[in-house]
């Protein structure tokens, strides 16, 4: 069969897509001009996303899936959380590029997407090239993406650059009639889950949610239960596209479960940064209120602007009646948007907060704004320029009134109420007088009947007001070169922690494990039990992740929870006074020190007992960990020493008085925890005159407090198990030969005199399995986040493996829906009344 030859008709839609792409392509290469020239990261924060991408592609490249992670907090699984984009298609693609290029091409193919979908999204609507093109341009040098690119939030880019296409699928599919969705709006759907950004997935379904339901409310055309099925269709859209992406699907589902954030966070830190009612005026004036440059730095998620032309012709978008309907739509969802950014002002952002606990700071729906006022001002830019061509000057009065008012009312309130020392925007003040100028210059032109001079200045006016905006937007971030690590004398086999700044991101690429970490979907379990570490105090609820490193030098309040986790290297910015402590190296400004305290990565012990979790807490804060790996009920007293007493005379009398080390909290003040007070001794330790006040017990009677049962522990009836609650016969014997890697595999030979258990401090995790001598055991979850293996007398091999089911049923799941899908797609196509609709 032969073919006929393609028209110039048929082209130019190919022509001007291709034509677009180019200058948004030109626009997203000027706003990132400096990381392709000094070959950096797009943004200091995508240096996180970097060091998961060196982790991922190492383990890739060995043939397997990096399924764990044990080089942060002690091991977190690594797949499971979409952040890493395993298996991303676009991520999938560009891995033959070193990494650096790597991170550069997925923000310019994002970009790209993102502005290929806001041409395919106006075309779908009713606008023509022109307004596509402008439409493409404020999502590519927008106020969204430029603000993420700045802190280098790019995951959040790769999610919003797939609603545009999302939406255009939406009212395409919808527009067929029938059940089945359109196949692309399914494929576009499973890619935004996949990008990782989970957040804005959420968003991205209730957005297309939203359009089905008004589908359903707006369509008249069709009689009873027919007008329902977008609805239907919606369902079958949801459906297929979670059974589609069940692979990367069910084993988030699963570490949602574990995850810190899914239990929620507190209401002022998941409400922080929210908009006022002044940062309205930002639509114009989109730095107004800032006192200190880089203005771009406090811009992340407080910023949807688009460019004076793109909102000043929001108003002409309702001007025709064709597009009227579906430009109401997008009103109500950038109204929305701006509404849930505002926080507490209209109280939405509450609502928000009870369906999501877990989600944080109300300007990430800045991004749907964002995409709702491009498409209205590629709308109305339209409709005024055929509006100038017809000189119905009538039909324009209320538009431009309302136009002009807005501008008016966000520039003269936003000024006076916020008027910060920076300019409020570039160019100020005149740029807005260029704007407005050239605005009605593309008002003169066309009503002289040249709408491609028009056109081109219409194109120029957002050209020039973005390239502005976006100018000194992203920087770049140093590419990491691996010195750190390479320079650092070599460290004991264990875990590392810091007391300042290091840079945890090198550690992974190194694959040096740390008891720290970058990864966003933590473990619940492990972040109660670091909060407990480094405080000394009952787990908070509702917090984002705690780390060990304090950033000021202090070493955590519970040293011996921290030595079982196997933390055998400490680094520090300044010398530490620690007995335990042996300096071992200085490298650059850094201080090594080796932790002798510090147990091993398993061990063996017979002392478990199953509790609550609330037990456990308490038995926790009340005792200590003795050297020998035993739980000694301990008092905790605080003595202030005398002013200029020496520190012999102090160690004398806190080993006369049997007080033990003690840790400095300041103001010559210690703290002694202390095993078998008596109550004698304490009251003669009042009586010292090198003693000038205690605390923690009866000067009078040397009775000490007692520690009753903890309130505020989360899931405190949760049945667990604590080691250490007796002592045992004798030692066992422990061999660890094989751990830190990426299947989560540890494996230990065990000499066991009685029946015990193994510790391993591994973090406990669902799919991570125990076997002894290849038969499967249970797991038990000890010490509120650790692992614990029952181990019979005599010699075996213990094995902890990371088992990924979720994921084995995912891709089951995804095969079948796929054959599904396609089967029922191929039946419908075949049927006789397939075109019928």
């Amino acid at each position: 069969m032969s073919s006929r030859p393609e028209t110039a008709r048929e082209r130019t839609p190919w022509l001007m897509g291709a034509g677009i792409l180019l200058v948004v392509f030109a626009m997203v290469a000027f706003i990132l001009r400096d990381v392709l020239v000094q070959r950096g990261l797009p943004g200091l924060e995508s240096r996180i996303f970097y060091s998961s991408e060196v982790y991922t592609r190492s383990v890739l490249a060995t043939g397997q899936l990096p399924y764990w992670n044990p080089f942060y907090f002690s091991g977190t699984p690594h797949f499971a959380d979409p952040e890493n984009l395993v298996l991303y298609p676009p991520a999938l693609a560009l891995r033959w590029l070193p990494a650096p290029a790597f991170m550069q091409w997925m923000v310019i193919l994002h970009v790209l997407i993102g502005g290929a979908g806001m041409v395919f999204l106006t075309r779908v609507v009713g606008a023509g090239w022109v307004g596509a093109l402008v439409a493409a341009l404020a999502f590519a040098g927008g106020g969204t993406v430029t603000s993420w690119l700045h802190h280098g939030h790019v995951l959040l880019l790769y999610g919003a650059a797939w609603l545009p296409w999302a939406l255009g699928g939406a009212i395409r599919s919808a527009s067929r009639g029938g059940v089945l969705p359109h196949a692309g709006l399914v494929v576009v759907m499973v890619l935004q889950f996949l990008s990782g950004y989970l957040q804005g997935s959420i968003y991205v379904g209730a957005v297309i949610a939203a359009y089905f339901l008004f589908r359903v409310a707006s369509d008249r055309s069709q009689p009873g239960l027919a007008r329902l099925k977008p609805l239907a269709q919606l369902l079958v859209l949801t459906l297929i596209a979670a059974g589609l992406a069940a692979f990367q699907l069910w084993p988030t589902l699963q570490l949602a479960r574990e995850a810190g954030r899914s239990g929620g966070i507190d209401y002022v830190a998941a409400s922080q940064d929210a908009w006022r009612f002044d940062d309205l005026s930002s639509l114009f004036l989109p730095f107004h209120g800032l006192v200190q440059e880089p203005v771009h730095r406090y811009l992340g998620d407080r910023t949807a602007y688009v460019g004076w032309l793109i909102v000043l012709m929001v108003p002409f978008a309702f001007t025709a009646r064709a597009t009227r309907s579906i430009a109401g739509f997008f009103l109500a969802l950038a109204v929305v948007a701006i509404v849930v950014a505002l926080g507490d002002h209209l109280g939405v952002y509450r609502l928000h907060y009870a369906l999501f606990p877990g989600f944080r700071v109300p300007g990430r729906t800045l991004f749907i704004a964002t995409i709702g006022l491009a498409v209205l001002g590629a709308l109305g830019l339209e409709q005024f320029v055929r509006l100038c061509q017809s000189r119905d000057w009538k039909r324009m009065a209320m538009p431009a009134a309302l136009a002009l008012t807005w501008a008016f009312v966000s520039v003269v309130g936003g000024l006076r109420v916020s008027p910060g020392s920076v300019a409020p925007m570039p160019g100020w003040p005149w740029l807005p007088i260029v704007l407005v100028a050239t605005i009605a210059a593309v008002a003169a032109v066309s009503a002289n009947r040249r709408p491609r001079a028009a056109a081109a200045l219409a194109i120029a006016c957002v050209v020039l007001d973005l390239g502005l905006f976006s100018a000194q937007a992203v920087h770049a971030a140093p590419v990491p070169r691996g010195t750190f690590w390479a320079g650092m004398p070599s460290v004991n086999d264990g875990r590392i922690l810091s007391t300042c700044w290091m840079d945890l991101g090198e550690s992974l690429e190194s694959r040096v494990p740390t008891v720290d970490g970058l990864a966003n979907m933590y473990l619940r379990d492990y972040a109660d039990w670091a909060a407990l570490v480094k405080n000394g105090n009952v787990p908070g609820e509702r917090t984002l992740v705690t780390k060990l490193n304090a950033l000021d030098g202090s070493l955590p309040a519970r040293r011996d929870l921290l030595d079982l986790a196997n933390a055998t290297t400490v680094i520090s910015c300044a010398p530490l006074n620690d007995p335990a402590l042996r300096e071992r190296a200085r490298f650059d400004h850094y201080w090594v020190y080796q932790n002798d305290s510090a147990r091993a990565r398993a061990f063996w012990t017979c002392g478990v007992e199953v509790l609550s979790r609330g037990e456990i807490v308490t038995r926790l804060l009340s005792a200590r960990y003795s050297p020998d790996g035993g739980l000694m009920t301990t008092h905790p007293i605080s003595v202030r020493w005398a002013a200029g007493l020496a520190e012999s005379a102090r160690q004398e009398t806190e080993d006369r008085y049997r007080l033990g080390v003690g840790e400095d909290i300041g103001d010559r003040v210690r703290r002694y925890f202390v095993s078998n007070p008596d109550a004698q001794q304490l009251r003669l330790l009042a009586a010292e005159q090198t003693v000038e006040d205690t605390n923690g017990f009866d000067r009078l009677t040397g009775a000490v407090s007692v520690t009753g049962p903890v309130a505020g522990v989360s899931r405190a009836a949760d049945r667990e198990w604590l080691i250490g609650t007796r002592p045992c016969p004798s030692p066992g014997t422990v061999n660890v030969v094989a751990r830190d890697r990426p299947d989560g595999k540890v494996v230990a030979e065990v000499d066991a005199p009685v029946a015990g258990d193994v510790y391993f401090s591994e973090p406990h995790f669902r799919e991570r399995r125990a076997y002894v001598d290849g038969v499967g055991v249970d797991v038990r979850k000890v010490n509120i986040a650790f692992t614990a293996v029952p181990v019979p007398q005599g010699r075996h091999r213990v094995e902890l493996r990371y088992e990924p089911t979720t994921f084995y049923g995912g891709a089951g799941i995804s095969g079948l829906t796929l054959i599904g899908w396609l089967g029922v797609s191929w039946g419908t196509r075949r049927s006789p009344n397939a075109n019928r609709a």
